[in-house]
């Protein structure tokens, strides 16, 4: 299968339930509209405490949101529009399980990232330092450490990128998998993948289009783009996982 058919596959599983599935999503936004509202007119301790309780609220609510389009897919009728939030806080210390081991597996260039800031941030001081005691700036030594860490950053990034596709299939996994741990579930995910990385690329590409006419309106359309490619993803999903049965 392509990507033109694992989006038609989404087509057909979304005919009669465009509606539910905008307005699920629709109250995933306002719920991250009002707590990013909140995170950005409080400040000091409470705002701290506000930033960390949006994270760590996101996190089942993306598990959850995953969860009710899982099942509206499978063709379960009794999805309800805030089921999402439910599923999601039932499986709080799951999600998160899942979101920690996945971290885990991308340590490594999170790590290399944080070392190319540093490059940076050292040559500019550097620079700065000079200028402030001989009002003359090292420039050579700042040019030198911005392109070292230019390219410790582009490295960092795409490792990042390349790494995090193994990992892309590890909620849905978890999802179909209830008695799977969270660190089995993403090795899971990372075994789906091998060699499928480049085809979900292209295929989350392939909704690039959509997005930019979605983005147009105030953002309005997303409401469907986003489930749309969701939908797509799952559709992949399945098929990836027929396959790896077929081949055991």
């Amino acid at each position: 299968m392509v990507s033109s058919d694992f989006r038609k596959e989404a087509r057909e599983k979304l005919t009669g339930k465009w509606k539910k599935v905008v307005l699920i999503t629709l109250i995933m936004v306002l719920i991250s509209a009002v707590l990013n509202y909140i995170d950005k007119h409080t400040s000091g301790i409470l705002n701290f405490i506000v930033s960390i309780a949006t994270i760590v609220i996101d996190v089942p609510l993306a598990y959850g949101l995953t969860m009710s389009f899982l099942n509206i897919f499978d063709g379960k009728e009794d999805v309800e529009l805030t089921d999402f939030c439910k599923d999601g806080f039932n499986n709080f210390s799951r999600s998160w399980s899942v979101a920690f081991n996945i971290f885990l597996k991308l340590l490594v260039p999170f790590i290399l990232l944080f070392v190319s800031i540093i490059v940076i941030a050292i040559g500019g001081a550097g620079a700065l330092t000079s200028y402030m005691l001989t009002s003359k700036a090292t420039v050579s030594s700042f040019s030198a450490a911005a392109i070292i860490g230019s390219i410790l950053t582009v490295v960092a990034y795409c490792w990042l990128i390349f790494a995090s596709y193994y990992y892309q299939l590890s909620v849905l996994v978890a999802i179909e998998n209830p008695d799977m741990t969270g660190k089995d579930a993403v090795l899971e995910s990372k075994r789906l993948m091998e060699n499928k990385r480049w085809k979900l690329f292209c295929l989350q590409l392939s909704f690039i289009g959509w997005v930019i006419l979605g983005a147009i309106p105030f953002g309005i359309g997303l409401l469907w783009v986003l489930p749309y490619v969701q939908f797509a993803i799952i559709s992949f999903y399945k098929h990836t996982l027929d396959k790896a049965e077929v081949i055991q």
